[in-house]
C-alpha cells in the first residue's frame, strides 16, 4: 500500500510540476511518509519501517529501524512524570528523563554525555548530545516541562543513515496545543489598512510557531492578503478572531504547515490558498466559509480528512486535486449546496447533478457515477490508486479535463451515448485531455468519445466490445 502511494506521490509531483525550497535537513515529500501518535508526528524515509512502541512500554512513543543498519527510538515524558515512575516502565528511563531535565536547566554538559548543538526543533528548544562511549546519540526537545527525546544509535551506520536520522529529526512536530505558546509579534507582519481594518500582506519573522496579532496599529485585522505568507517556512498558525477572508495563494507552498487554526469569523478561502501545503494532516473549515476557492487545497499530499460547514455553498475547480491520501470528508445534512454519498468519500451538488470530489484512497477498482449526475467536474477523480474502471450514467453530459489525472492503474472509461462534452475546462469542450495514458474509451460508433478519442489518442473500442471483453474479466 505504501509504495502505491508513494508512485503517486511521484505522478502528482511530475503532473503538477511542483518545486519546494527545502532545507538541506528536510527529506523531501516524494522520499517520505508521515507517522503520527500521541502529540508526536515525524516524517520516515520510506524504506525505513516504523513501530508504535507505546504499548510495550506504556510511554507514547515510536521506533524505527531501516534496511541497512539504521535504528531510533523517539518518545514524550510528560512534565508531571518522575523518574521513578519512568523507571518503572522501562529501565534507564529515569536517568533519562534526569538527564533531559538537568540538560535545559543548566545548559551544560552532564556526566555521561556532551552537548553537540544547540537549536531549535519545530520552534522549540532542544540539544543534540554525544552520549559519551555509548555509540550513540540522544535529541532533546523541550515543550514546557514536557520532554521529547530523539536516541539515535551512530556506531557503525553510514553517512546516508545518519543524514537520513537527521532529516527525521528535524521533521518532527508537536501536534495539538503546546506549553510553549505560539510567538505573537507585531513587528513581524508587513500589513496595509483598508476602510479602517487591516489586511496582513507579508510574514518577515523567523519563528515557525505564531499566532497572528488580533490588531496591527491599533485596527482590527480581517484580512490575510494574496501571497502573505507564500512559501514561507512556518508550522502552525493560529489565524486570530475578526478575519474575514483568505487571499488566494495565501500560504502557497508552506510546505512545512503541519497545523492551521481558522477562526469561526472567517467567510472566504481565496483560489490556491493552501496549495502545496502538504504536510497539512486534516482541515476543519469553520461553520461561516460560504466560497472555497479554486486549487484551494491542491496539493496536499499528506491530507486525510476534511471538515466542510453547512454554510458552504461555492467550491471552486480542482479544490481537493493531488490529495493522495484524502480518505474521508464531513459535511452536515442542512448544507444546501452540496452532500456527500458513500460514507464521505464522494462529493456532489445537493441536487445530484455535478460530481465534484472522488476521494482519492478508497479501495475499489470500479465505480459506476450515480443516475442523475450531469457534469463530472475537472480534476475530480485526480490521483486515484486503485480505479481501473469508471462507467458514467446516461444522464451525464459534461465530463471535465483532467478528471482522471495520476489514476495510474485506470484501463477503461465507459461512456453514454449522450456525453457531448468531453474534456471540458473553462467552459471549452475538447481543452484538454482526461490525464490518463493507456485508458481505453468504451461507446457507440460515431459518438463525441470516438471523436474525442481520435484527437487525443485514445483508444477506443465500441460498447459491444468492451462489454464483451467485460465479460470475459479483460
Amino acid at each position: 500500500m505504501m509504495k502505491k502511494r508513494l508512485a503517486l506521490l511521484i505522478v502528482c509531483m511530475m503532473a503538477c510540476c511542483i518545486t519546494c525550497a527545502l532545507g538541506e535537513a528536510m527529506l523531501p515529500f516524494y522520499e517520505c511518509y508521515n507517522v503520527c501518535v500521541g502529540s508526536i508526528s515525524v516524517d520516515v524515509p520510506n524504506a525505513w519501517d516504523v513501530y508504535d512502541a507505546s504499548g510495550i512500554a506504556g510511554i507514547s512513543g515510536l521506533s524505527f529501524s531501516s534496511p541497512d543498519g539504521g535504528v531510533m527510538l523517539c518518545g514524550y515524558l510528560p512534565a508531571e512524570m518522575t523518574a521513578d515512575e519512568a523507571n518503572d516502565m522501562v529501565d534507564t528511563m529515569g536517568s533519562l528523563l534526569a538527564e533531559g531535565r538537568m540538560l535545559f536547566r543548566t545548559g551544560k554538559d552532564t556526566p555521561s554525555a556532551a552537548i553537540l548543538e544547540k537549536m531549535a526543533v519545530d520552534g522549540l528548544p532542544a540539544y543534540r548530545m554525544d552520549m559519551t562511549g555509548q555509540g550513540f546519540e540522544t535529541v532533546y526537545v523541550q515543550d514546557g516541562g514536557d520532554l521529547y527525546y530523539f536516541m539515535m544509535l551512530t556506531d557503525g551506520v553510514s553517512e546516508n543513515v545518519r543524514t537520513q536520522m537527521t532529516q527525521m529529526v528535524s521533521s518532527f512536530h508537536v501536534l495539538g496545543e503546546t506549553e510553549t505558546a505560539p510567538v505573537c509579534r507585531e513587528a513581524d507582519y508587513l500589513w496595509e489598512e483598508r476602510g479602517g481594518n487591516v489586511v496582513v500582506t507579508g510574514y518577515k519573522g523567523e519563528d515557525v510557531r505564531i499566532r497572528v496579532p488580533e490588531t496591527l496599529g491599533g485596527m482590527q485585522v480581517t484580512e490575510v492578503g494574496d501571497e502573505a505568507f507564500y512559501e514561507t517556512p512556518v508550522r502552525t498558525v493560529i489565524l486570530p478572531e475578526g478575519i474575514v477572508h483568505i487571499g488566494n495563494t495565501a500560504f502557497s507552498g508552506c510546505n512545512q504547515l503541519r497545523e492551521m487554526a481558522l477562526p469561526e469569523s472567517l467567510t472566504s478561502i481565496g483560489a490556491g490558498a493552501f496549495e502545496s501545503c502538504y504536510h497539512l494532516l486534516e482541515m476543519s473549515i469553520p461553520d461561516q466559509v460560504t466560497e472555497l476557492g479554486g486549487s484551494a487545497f491542491w496539493a496536499n499530499f499528506f491530507l486525510s480528512s476534511v471538515k466542510l460547514p453547512a454554510s458552504l455553498q461555492t467550491i471552486g475547480e480542482a479544490a481537493f486535486a493531488a490529495c493522495v491520501n484524502l480518505e474521508q470528508m464531513s459535511l452536515p445534512d442542512e448544507n444546501t449546496a452540496f452532500m456527500l454519498r458513500d460514507d464521505g468519500k464522494v462529493l456532489f451538488s445537493r441536487d445530484g447533478k455535478r460530481l465534484y470530489v472522488y476521494a482519492a484512497w478508497q479501495g475499489r477498482e470500479r465505480y459506476a457515477v450515480p443516475d442523475g449526475v450531469e457534469t463530472v467536474e475537472p480534476f475530480s477523480f485526480q490521483t486515484n490508486p486503485d480505479l481501473v474502471e469508471v462507467s458514467l450514467p446516461d444522464s451525464c453530459k459534461s465530463l471535465g479535463a483532467m478528471a482522471f489525472q495520476g489514476l495510474t492503474e485506470l484501463k477503461r472509461l465507459n461512456v453514454p451515448t449522450g456525453l457531448e462534452n468531453l474534456g471540458v475546462m473553462d467552459g471549452k469542450a475538447g481543452a484538454g485531455s482526461l490525464g490518463t495514458e493507456g485508458i481505453t474509451l468504451c461507446g457507440a460508433a460515431g459518438s463525441s468519445a470516438e471523436r474525442y478519442a481520435e484527437k487525443f489518442g485514445y483508444p477506443f473500442e465500441t460498447t459491444e466490445g468492451c462489454s464483451e471483453k467485460h465479460m470475459q474479466g479483460v
